[in-house]
């Protein structure tokens, strides 16, 4: 399990005032899996880091889950495997499609299935670690910037407790890492962030162990004609809940837990009465891009810069893909900050998550047609193997090296 007294320690790491008597190397906003990465690997690196988290710390979050091959090789790769094995996710090999009463299972790379409370914390903990201080319950604003700050060093930063008034704080890089809501990018216009035609909304909420009789190692999908209701048991045997819905339908259903108890017993799963007092956290429609993910000497990491429709992980092995990659480009736009270093931003991040973001883009349509759904569901229940090329574009790691060096 998460370290208790890392997550004591992270409260009282530095306060406001502390934060603004100084320019920082590195300030990192949002503690979510690539932010809290991103600023582990800068302090690692020697560089001074703040990382700034709005919500109090540990806290839930409606997506994650579940950490597909490719998240855990990254963790792995970075000596966070051992941490990551101490939070006592079990192993995830099969995902399970249900729709109408019909069924097939997939086998998929091994991953691990892991609340986003326990990760997130295991994350902060060792970004503290490794030499970051932490500023929990802070809204974190990058101010817009004066048309001559073209040439400055550093980017400035409002901080804010709870309501208080705003104080500046310099950094001469910013990560952007806050999620899809975007909440320190709103004063800049440059980062403008475009939602796709019918997107739909993120829930998630985490059911008691027993809530649900789940296959042990398995993702199990639900499958309906307004979203999908993905579950899979984490931690201490709790039931991560976690959906994809059409807004127009959680409000015919009257409720997030209703519309995830309709989707789940239409595909055939049993669902318990302890369903009804869960309490559910949402999200902003999920398909999203932002235009342009990097501006002057601020790089845009994980959710924050875009999203697609995740099925087995892929959002958390997109954030820490990015947020992994971000070093190189920190360490020379502290040197010095320019329109070459912006463009191969762009071009790492396409050349690590394109592929699979583009895989579940067509997922993500072909689960709006029932009857492909049907068609696929049957061919896969005798031909397993049928799922092999997607499974492998989904769990692919990173195939190019990063082009910050």
């Amino acid at each position: 399990m998460a370290n208790a007294d890392a997550t004591a320690r992270m409260s009282a790491t530095i306060d406001v005032p502390g934060a603004t008597a100084r320019t920082w190397d590195v300030l990192v906003i949002g503690a979510g899996p690539g932010g809290a990465f991103a600023a582990r690997e800068a302090a690692r690196a020697g560089l001074a880091t703040l990382l700034v988290e709005r919500s109090p710390f540990p806290r839930a979050k409606a997506c994650g889950g579940c950490l597909n091959h490719t998240a855990v090789e990254a963790l792995q790769r970075a000596g966070l495997g051992d941490g990551l094995a101490r939070l006592g996710g079990p192993a995830i090999t099969t995902v399970r499609l249900l729709q109408d009463g019909r069924h097939s299972s997939i086998p998929m790379p091994p991953g691990v299935a892991v609340s986003r409370r326990t990760l997130d914390a295991m994350l902060a903990a060792a970004a503290i670690e490794a030499g970051a201080r932490f500023l929990p319950e802070t809204t974190a604003i990058i101010a817009r910037e004066p048309a001559q700050a073209a040439s400055a060093g550093q980017r400035l930063v409002e901080l804010s407790v709870r309501g208080q008034p705003a104080v500046p704080v310099e950094a001469r890089i910013v990560i952007a890492a806050d999620g899809l809501a975007q909440t320190s990018l709103r004063a800049c216009g440059e980062f403008e962030s475009v939602v796709t035609a019918n997107s739909r909304i993120g829930m998630g909420s985490m059911a008691p162990a027993g809530a649900l009789a789940l296959p042990p190692g398995t993702i199990t999908m639900a499958i309906g004609r307004s979203g999908y209701v993905g579950v899979v048991r984490v931690e201490e045997g709790q039931v991560h809940v976690g959906a994809a819905l059409d807004p127009r339908f959680i409000r015919q259903c009257g409720s997030p837990g209703r519309s995830v108890v309709r989707v789940l017993e239409d595909a055939g799963v049993p669902v318990s009465g302890a369903f009804d007092s869960l309490d559910w956290l949402g999200t902003l429609p999920l398909t999203r891009r932002t235009l342009r993910p990097v501006g002057r000497r601020v790089l845009l990491v994980g959710d924050t810069a875009g999203y697609v429709e995740p099925f087995t992980g892929e959002g958390m092995a997109w954030a820490l893909a990015t947020a992994g990659a971000a070093l190189p480009f920190i360490q020379r736009g502290l040197g010095a900050w320019d329109g070459l270093l912006e463009r191969e931003w762009i071009a790492t991040r396409a050349s690590l998550i394109g592929r699979q973001q583009r895989a579940c883009r067509m997922i993500a349509r072909t689960l709006r047609a029932p009857w492909a759904v049907r068609l696929a569901i049957g061919s896969l229940a005798h031909w397993p193997s049928l799922a092999h090329p997607v499974v492998t574009r989904l769990g692919a790691g990173p195939h190019t090296k990063t082009g910050g060096t």
